[in-house]
């Protein structure tokens, strides 16, 4: 499953993580309050055939297709080599995440599960 993906899903959970992340990186906290509504509290309807739905709350996820969303995820995961360093290797490349292990001997491999 790729990345974005499950970071939108698991972004209704861990919101306080990346608000904290924002304030540590000395983001404006008018600026943070404004992310958090746009992930937080968002409502949508559909429209067909010239009929829209009344409008429901949003509860997980974030808007596809935004600029927000993958620089979001890209400050969010930024500490995931410093958290892993001890029992995977991992690369980081735009909004992709790469967790692996060189497994040479019996050893490397029950550190696995």
């Amino acid at each position: 499953m790729h990345l974005c993906i499950i970071f939108s899903h698991l972004i209704r959970y861990h919101i306080n993580i990346l608000l904290r992340k924002l304030r540590d990186y000395k983001i404006n906290k008018s600026v943070i309050f404004w992310i958090e509504s746009f992930l937080c509290y968002r409502k949508q309807r559909v429209k067909i055939n010239g009929c829209f739905s009344d409008w429901v709350s949003v509860l997980s996820g974030i808007p596809q297709e935004t600029i927000l969303g993958p620089l979001l995820f890209i400050i969010y995961m930024s500490d995931l080599p410093e958290i892993c360093k001890q029992s995977v290797n991992v690369v980081l490349f735009a909004d992709d995440a790469k967790l692996y292990k060189y497994v040479i001997n019996d050893d490397d491999h029950l550190q696995l599960l």
